[in-house]
């Protein structure tokens, strides 16, 4: 097949385009992040068609981190830019994906020019179950442009690919056809995200038949959260944890959003860590705390579990479907992220299991699952389903 990808920055949909092409399929990606910027995503045999001069200055306001709002502001313009280029230089294609928000009028130029059948492409939630669970409920006025192209975009392609249970759901409960929404979880870069020789050693595991629920480590709780610093994420929920559990030793990597910093000891921020640095930051750390309000699919869990981690998490995330995979279902404990005494519990359960196997997940179950492999031949035989091919 002919596969065109359309996206702003790679995400996911770059390594989706490696994967494919890898399986025989033609695949031209356009985007505007700088073509010497993709190293770690490896785009193989992936035709990548570099926007960012002719999409400049904007691509470059919305690349920069130093200033969030001249990003945001870049972003949306962006937007129907990218799509407006997409759709008078799309190539032929039997397939035609786009990322949801950026992309809208390149879908009907897809089924115009080449007969194609289009996929929008959201990593997220619905984006009214999205706006429904941010801290200002009310919808900016960037937001409300941004709002009514998702909306335009659910309605234009033929079928929408969510990452996750909960991301499908939000889809469905907002009136959307079930089956017009194709559930498709992420994968995890296995090669970067390893646990490592040392970090996660049986000397360090007690004996299943040798520990008691009295048995309570005296050590500090070493967790980690990445991501963005916002009330979206639950980090006001993950502060409030803190401040009860004294134990609980809390670091955060990436950018601070709209939630202050907890006043405490307990508690450092290390800021932006890049991509490639990650993993041995991870192994760093024993336990996960992931509380997001509303989150696609959560990819940093994939990394932390791949790495060693076990993880307590919000139902509202890619979480569930992790837990229905792995086979230590100790690994995942999945919580409603508002319940303060859930939080508690669970972080408890933690407290007097740490030590233990059962605690850490089978990677070999991740690796079957959860690789990009894995993701883009589901969407391979997705595909060949709907476009009728052996």
């Amino acid at each position: 097949m002919k596969i065109v990808i359309a996206t702003s920055r790679p995400f996911h949909l770059l390594h989706l385009g490696r994967e494919l092409a890898a399986l025989g399929h033609q695949v031209t990606v356009f985007g505007y992040m700088p073509e010497f910027n993709l190293r770690r995503y490896r785009p193989g045999d992936v035709e990548y068609r570099d926007l960012f001069w002719r999409l400049a200055p904007d691509s470059a306001l919305a690349l920069q981190r130093w200033s969030l709002a001249a990003q945001r502001v870049a972003t949306f313009r962006l937007f129907s830019r990218l799509d407006a280029y997409v759709g008078e230089h799309l190539p032929e294609c039997d397939v035609f994906i786009g990322l949801s928000g950026a992309i809208v009028n390149a879908f009907t130029s897809a089924k115009q020019k080449h007969q194609a059948l289009t996929i929008i492409d959201r990593g997220l939630s619905h984006v009214l179950t999205q706006l429904e669970k941010q801290a200002d409920k009310q919808a900016a006025p960037w937001q409300s442009d941004y709002v009514s192209r998702e909306l335009a975009g659910y309605e234009l392609a033929d079928y929408i690919a969510a990452p996750s249970i909960y991301a499908r759901d939000s889809f469905v409960s907002q009136g959307v056809p079930g089956n017009k929404v194709f559930l498709n979880q992420y994968g995890v870069d296995l090669k970067r995200f390893t646990s490592g020789k040392a970090s996660r050693e049986s000397e360090n595991q007690i004996p299943e038949t040798e520990i008691s629920e009295n048995h309570i480590s005296e050590t500090p709780i070493n967790a980690l959260f990445v991501g963005n610093w916002s009330y979206r994420k639950g980090c006001d929920l993950l502060s409030a944890a803190l401040a009860r559990n004294h134990d609980l030793h809390l670091t955060h990597i990436g950018m601070q959003g709209d939630c202050p910093f907890p006043d405490s000891e307990n508690f450092k921020s290390l800021g932006r860590i890049a991509n490639e640095q990650l993993a041995a930051y991870y192994r760093q750390y024993e336990l996960f705390i992931f509380l997001s309000r509303d989150d696609g699919f959560g990819m940093v869990l994939l990394e932390a579990m791949a790495c060693g981690l076990a993880c307590i998490c919000s139902s509202s995330c890619g979480g569930p479907d992790i837990k229905s995979v792995v086979g230590n279902q100790d690994s995942v404990r999945l919580v409603e992220a508002e319940n303060a005494e859930a939080v508690d519990s669970a972080i408890d359960y933690y407290r007097r299991r740490r030590h233990m196997a059962s605690m850490r997940a089978n990677r070999d179950e991740i690796t079957a699952f959860f690789s990009w492999e894995q993701y883009a031949r589901r969407y391979d035989a997705f595909l060949r389903g709907k476009i009728g091919m052996s």
